[in-house]
């Protein structure tokens, strides 16, 4: 099962980790209608018209909702700013020797809980 997108919390953290929330702009190149490229503002590639059919040109977004992105914004969430306050509400925090550990409460080992305390807390 393909796990939904929140677009408003995707944007915001994909945004907060610094990358590009890719919109695309369809644009000809020197007036060859075979030749028409979808461009995204940051620059990050480009899709010429014959890799997509004229509705199917948007680039890939992170989704939040997926293990894939939980990896991404726990690595941010572990080095940001506010990592203290942050596992101080939603975790634990052990200290150690050499430097502390920090620790997510079960209830937010979850792709979909992690991404939604992440946009509140961050926002």
């Amino acid at each position: 099962m393909e796990a939904t997108m929140n677009t408003e919390r995707d944007k915001f953290l994909t945004e907060i980790l610094g990358e590009c929330w890719h919109g695309s702009t369809i644009v000809g190149y020197r007036n060859n209608p075979s030749s028409t490229q979808a461009l995204c503002k940051c620059g990050q590639g480009s899709l010429w018209k014959c890799c997509f059919d004229d509705d199917d040109y948007q680039f890939k977004q992170n989704n939040f909702s997926t293990w894939e992105c939980f990896g991404k914004l726990l690595n941010l969430l572990s080095h940001h700013e506010r990592r203290d306050e942050f596992f101080s509400t939603y975790g634990a925090i052990i200290p150690d020797h050499q430097r502390p550990k920090y620790y997510l409460e079960d209830r937010y080992i979850d792709p979909d809980a992690l991404a939604n305390i992440a946009y509140e807390f961050l926002k």
